[in-house]
């Protein structure tokens, strides 16, 4: 039980750290939702800049993905 308690307490602390440095996934948690283009818009990035950078916050779970091609979003 213990061991629970800790890697949930791992998981908030890496979760808090990560909103924190990054500003794309901080972004996308204010913003709720948005296309590739809106995420590129609002941190002032090239767009497939963003695309790059989703990946591992897809692959961790902190970002999930609706839709398909030109209509995908991405939620935080």
């Amino acid at each position: 039980m213990a061991g629970a308690v800790t890697s949930a307490a791992e998981m908030a602390w890496r979760l808090a750290q990560e909103s924190d440095e990054n500003p794309l996934l901080s972004t996308l948690r204010k913003l709720g939702s948005a296309t590739t283009a809106e995420l590129a818009d609002a941190i002032r990035k090239p767009a497939t800049e963003v695309r790059l950078s989703l990946r591992p916050l897809l692959a961790e779970g902190l970002v999930h993905r609706t839709g398909h091609a030109r209509s995908t979003r991405y939620h935080a």
